[in-house]
């Protein structure tokens, strides 16, 4: 459940009141989100952009197949150019470098290079081996008795691995491409694999291709990972005019923008969809002076320790009944036998 808060507030005082007040600001990720965010909206006769939970964070380069961690990188001197940049996707040149460039970026030049399924397995002198490689370079006495023929039909094999394709796609495009009709955008793992995938651009006569390497440049408030596919950016958004948009705001259909954190505006927070009251009857016995209000405390401090265990204390309160002579608690006295010859009368509070 979605509410839309319309006291103006920079973004992380908005996040701040979220987080205090209910669960934390709004996630915006599937149609549903952006239903459950309209239907806020109408109740308050909303109609602009407020903050949600969504905000600029640059992670590390990554490859798409498996979301594995990029340990070689073959970058031209001066790229990545910065890392507060859209240019979020990596593509390999002739002269075998990589480059980072937006991943919207589409020209008649772009192609893909793909990783085909014959990835998942090296054939080494006819014999099939699993992927697992060793880190390293190999023996140097092994390396010079290999043949000529034995290092070209390596070379064959390494690319193997990769299918050409030429048409002109951004880099989500070809991604969606790669994954639907082989397995993914390439990887590449080392120099041969580097060296096969330039041969193949040459071979076509093409100097530019994407690879699988990207950059994630946004998360969610509460640090979750953002898929490109999931946010719908309004057009021409993210912008990052001045450098300093650091922060999304979304409009009533779900629409994404960026924007200065420090600007103050409307805030969606995200709430719990379902609050349960729960009716207790409760009694404290004391062999003396009970005192009310020390064990309505020590009641609602239990409370919230088995509330926190359980990781639902959030929004959870305790509200006392009050009795028709205006107190909270009705006061009993009962006899209770003990094993020994001795009578003790005890006090019982109870509250209903």
């Amino acid at each position: 459940m979605y509410l839309v808060l319309l006291d103006p507030k920079t973004w992380t005082e908005a996040q701040s009141y979220c987080r205090e007040e209910h669960v934390d600001l709004a996630t915006v990720q599937s149609d549903k989100d952006r239903a459950k965010l309209k239907e806020a909206a109408n109740d308050e006769s909303f109609q602009s952009f407020a903050w949600i939970a969504l905000q600029r964070r640059v992670l590390a380069w990554r490859w798409s197949y498996l979301n594995a961690a990029s340990s070689f990188t073959k970058w031209e001197s001066w790229e990545p150019d910065t890392s507060r940049t859209e240019e979020a996707c990596a593509f390999i040149d002739g002269n075998r470098l990589w480059g980072d460039a937006s991943c919207t970026q589409e020209n008649t030049s772009s192609v893909k290079l793909v990783r085909n399924y014959t990835t998942l397995i090296i054939w080494r002198n006819g014999r099939k081996n699993n992927i697992e490689r060793r880190e390293g370079k190999p023996d140097d006495e092994q390396e010079s008795r290999r043949s000529s023929k034995e290092k070209k039909l390596d070379k064959s094999q390494t690319q193997d691995k990769f299918k050409f394709i030429q048409t002109s796609l951004n880099w989500r495009e070809a991604q969606v491409y790669c994954r639907t009709l082989y397995t993914d955008l390439a990887t590449v793992t080392d120099d041969s694999e580097n060296t096969a995938l330039a041969d193949l651009m040459y071979k076509n006569n093409v100097w530019e291709a994407w690879i699988g390497l990207s950059k994630n440049l946004w998360l969610w408030s509460d640090g979750t990972g953002v898929s490109r596919a999931s946010v719908t950016w309004e057009s021409g958004q993210p912008d990052n005019v001045n450098g300093d948009e650091e922060c999304a705001c979304a409009g009533t259909e779900g629409q994404t923008a960026d924007d200065a954190c420090s600007t103050r505006r409307p805030f969606y927070c995200k709430t719990y969809d379902l609050m349960k009251k729960q009716l207790v009857r409760v009694s404290f016995k004391s062999s003396g002076h009970l005192d009310p209000s020390a064990a309505m405390q020590a009641f609602e401090e239990k409370m919230n320790q088995i509330l926190s265990d359980q990781g639902m204390n959030a929004g959870s309160s305790v509200t006392w009944r009050v009795q028709p002579d205006g107190e909270i608690f009705q006061q009993t006295n009962t006899t209770e036998t003990r094993p020994s010859a001795c009578e003790e009368q005890d006090e019982t509070l109870s509250n209903v």
